[in-house]
């Protein structure tokens, strides 16, 4: 058996808009960097989440973690720069495949730290790829927010 590092991130689906639109205005803004006008946006964000998870329990989507065996994998190339995906290959349940893809790739890329090569592991099939990994699947990697998440204020500039 090969070991691999992975990491996992377990969210309800309002913790994970904050760092997929974070992410949109780059990098530097997830790591507290960006304009006043984007921290005030985040931060908007971040309570309007909370509130809603806070006073509407049952929205949390979250009852546990799923047990299945069963994981389709694909890999996913993000050019950074254009902020689009420009690769995505499917491998349904061949872990070994989709890894070596991924070595592949990553040597490929090996210095460029404009474009990301991910491996994506789904409980279901990759169809829930795009709602788990909004970045490379959405225009300009902006995602959408739900309509529920009113700000009031409008999404600032990248």
């Amino acid at each position: 058996m090969l070991a691999y590092p992975f990491e996992i991130q377990v969210r309800t689906y309002f913790q994970h808009i904050w760092p997929t639109t974070s992410e949109s205005f780059g990098e530097q803004v997830k790591e507290g960097r960006g304009t006043p006008t984007q921290r005030e946006y985040l931060a908007a964000l971040s309570d309007k989440g909370r509130q809603i998870e806070e006073t509407q329990p049952e929205r949390q989507q979250v009852a546990g973690l799923s047990t299945e065996s069963g994981m389709d994998f694909l890999v996913v190339g993000f050019d950074k720069k254009r902020r689009k995906t420009d690769l995505k290959d499917l491998f349904g349940g061949e872990l070994n495949r989709a890894v070596q893809r991924l070595l592949y790739l990553e040597d490929l890329h090996r210095g460029d730290f404009s474009y990301e090569v991910v491996l994506i592991g789904t409980a279901s099939d990759e169809s829930d790829a795009p709602l788990t990994h909004m970045r490379y699947f959405v225009p300009h990697a902006i995602p959408l927010i739900p309509d529920e998440i009113d700000l009031g204020i409008a999404r600032p500039e990248r």
